[in-house]
């Protein structure tokens, strides 16, 4: 093997296993209420958090539910709200489930919209999904 090609070769490998400690790790269906990082948040129709949503706001003093009634979160379905620095979160999502019932879906394209959420994270964004 030539040696701009071991060099080659080295470097890809070097960037893939860079890549790879990069990876953010991600936890569905905790109970459990996360300490920092990026969460994402589902509110019905009318704002209401879940109970677990309703746990992280009073973790951030009530600034979830304040934001959410400053940006005049109207419900439609994957309206997203994407706050920064919500201390003590880096970040937190916050999309409508709509007023229709959820099915298959309807699920997967909230996980579209959790995506393209935690995206931006320069300041405030209000995404109204078409």
């Amino acid at each position: 093997m030539s040696m701009s090609r071991f060099v080659s070769l080295g470097l890809v490998a070097g960037a893939l296993a860079v890549s790879a400690a990069a990876m953010p790790t991600f936890s569905f269906g905790s109970n459990a209420l996360p300490e920092d990082g990026t969460v994402v948040l589902y509110a019905g129709a009318d704002g209401t958090l879940s109970e677990l949503g309703q746990d992280l706001d009073a973790a951030t003093g009530g600034r979830i539910s304040a934001a959410i009634t400053a940006m005049d979160l109207e419900g439609t379905f994957g309206e997203t709200l994407s706050l920064p620095g919500v201390a003590p979160y880096k970040q937190v999502v916050v999309i409508s489930n709509g007023e229709e019932a959820l099915n298959a879906r309807r699920i997967h394209d909230l996980g579209g919209h959790a995506g393209w959420g935690v995206r931006f994270m320069d300041g405030f964004l209000r995404h109204e999904a078409e």
